[in-house]
């Protein structure tokens, strides 16, 4: 879409930049183009399990729907956006919301995942995109995630859907 990068589709799907441009015969990263059809490699193939195996349940959740504020909701000044999702309900004490976001203007670097029990998150002034910059666009998007004890962010679920807020 207008205004994807390779970047932001690499966080958005949860794969390696370098793994987009290789499987799309891509030189330069900024060789893409609105409409271009890209092919996303999401992981290999599972292993075929010999025997009977017996299968261990593990949690798992769905995307978390995004409630607010509505895809090119404008902001200006202070106080940030209100980012809001559906709960997952109550979330054991290694599982988190995990809130991404991703500038436009891909000159600015994009900011460390805000990790919170809540299913909201009021974005942080330092977030909003500087007056010269090319766009004021900001892509977000939450998945939930279990942080093992090095701090280290698992998912355990799919990313939700992408919306796009404008913050002047």
């Amino acid at each position: 879409q207008r205004g994807d990068t390779v970047s932001t589709i690499a966080i958005h799907f949860q794969v390696e930049p370098s793994v987009i441009l290789e499987n799309n015969d891509i030189e330069n990263p900024n060789d893409i183009a609105p409409g271009q059809v890209l092919l996303i490699v999401l992981g290999p193939e599972p292993e075929p399990i010999e025997g009977d195996p017996t299968l261990t349940p593990t949690p798992g959740y769905e995307a978390p729907h995004l409630i607010a504020p509505h895809d090119g909701a404008e902001f200006a000044g202070e106080p940030g956006p209100l980012l809001r999702w559906v709960t997952a309900g109550l979330l054991p004490d290694d599982v988190w919301y995990e809130v991404h976001i991703a500038y436009r203007d891909h000159h600015l670097k994009t900011p460390d995942p805000i990790l919170t029990k809540a299913n909201s998150v009021r974005l942080p002034i330092e977030l909003r995109p500087p007056f010269d910059a090319v766009s004021a666009e900001i892509r977000w998007w939450v998945r939930l995630v279990e942080v093992q004890p090095d701090g280290e962010a698992i998912p355990v679920g799919p990313v939700s859907e992408l919306r796009v807020v404008v913050w002047h």
